[in-house]
């Protein structure tokens, strides 16, 4: 067992086996932050400006969409921006009022309808309307149709949170929590987005077949334990139960700093699967037939997948954000 403390929690994309890598244009990235701020008038709205101050989204993007260039790489950029837009009308405006939050994510979810008629007047909406317009520009039926799929799971997702924090009833255990909490982040619409930003697409039969959907629920589960253990002092400051870490403390009778191991422990499982599935994925190719382009936007998404994951868990661990405040 690895136990987490010092230079192994900093260092954690190391730890996990993932070698973290910078886009070379971080500079567009952190310029395209600003104009998306201004553009929506993000920046004239002090709170707004304080969460961007410690999230640093466009950072996030140039840790994780290394190979990103161009106008591709704006839009995921605005998409990292949309989500923390979100997540903070989420979190302020609509946190104890359901009913409020349903009307909002509905909006949300008409941008994807091509017979519904979007609200534009509201600014979130026309954000939103702005991503799924350039990232999907270009791109076959099925990835849209999948891609449509992923946001509008994320966004119900985040209903659901909503109604229990409103009901104040926390998941009981670890497989009660992860399955909303694998949609709620928005990790699917993200790892949507290398594609367009890279100039490739997954084939659908590979792209729904079981190995690698189990590939991307592992992400997915890295991605929100990682989050919940470089965040948990700061939740439990605040009084914010749905941590994988607090719950394990509070629904198991784990000390802070067991509770914290434990779910380290499970990251370290988790990834020692994530690589081990990686393996065989030149094998579910040949099985499937693919020919040598299909292959390559496979071997691709692949390697994106690794990005995400040495970009991310550097990311996380340099943020203010998950500093008491």
């Amino acid at each position: 067992m690895v136990e987490m403390k010092g230079s192994v929690r900093f260092m954690l994309a190391e730890t996990l086996g993932f070698r973290p890598r910078n886009n070379p244009d971080k500079g567009r990235a952190y310029r395209r932050e600003k104009a998306w701020k201004i553009r929506y008038g993000a920046i004239d709205e002090p709170n707004m400006g304080r969460r961007f101050e410690h999230y640093e989204p466009a950072k996030m993007i140039a840790y994780t969409f290394s190979t990103a260039r161009g106008a591709a790489y704006d839009t995921a950029v605005d998409m990292s921006c949309f989500f923390l837009y979100l997540d903070r009308i989420v979190d302020d405006a609509c946190w104890d009022q359901p009913a409020q939050a349903r009307e909002l994510l509905q909006n949300l979810v008409d941008v994807l309808n091509e017979d519904t008629e979007e609200n534009l007047s509201i600014p979130v909406v026309a954000m939103f309307s702005d991503v799924w317009r350039a990232s999907s520009r270009g791109m076959s039926w099925e990835w849209r149709h999948r891609a449509a799929k992923n946001w509008i799971d994320y966004l119900w997702a985040n209903l659901t949170e909503v109604y229990q924090r409103h009901q104040r009833s926390t998941p009981a255990e670890l497989a009660s929590f992860l399955p909303n909490r694998r949609l709620s982040g928005g990790p699917l619409p993200t790892f949507d987005m290398y594609e367009p930003a890279n100039g490739f697409e997954v084939p659908s039969c590979a792209y729904h077949n079981p190995h690698l959907a189990q590939i991307l629920t592992l992400t997915c589960d890295l991605c929100v334990l990682g989050n919940d253990l470089a965040s948990y002092r700061r939740e439990d400051a605040t009084r914010d139960p749905f941590n994988a870490v607090l719950i394990l403390r509070d629904r198991k009778g784990l000390t802070l700093d067991e509770a914290s191991q434990h779910v380290f422990d499970i990251l370290v499982e988790k990834a020692g699967q994530y690589h081990l599935l990686k393996e065989y994925v030149p094998e579910v190719c040949r099985v499937l037939g693919l020919d040598k382009k299909a292959t390559d936007a496979v071997q691709q998404w692949s390697r994106c997948l690794d990005d995400w994951n040495g970009g991310f868990f550097t990311w996380q661990f340099e943020q203010i954000r998950m500093a008491v405040y």
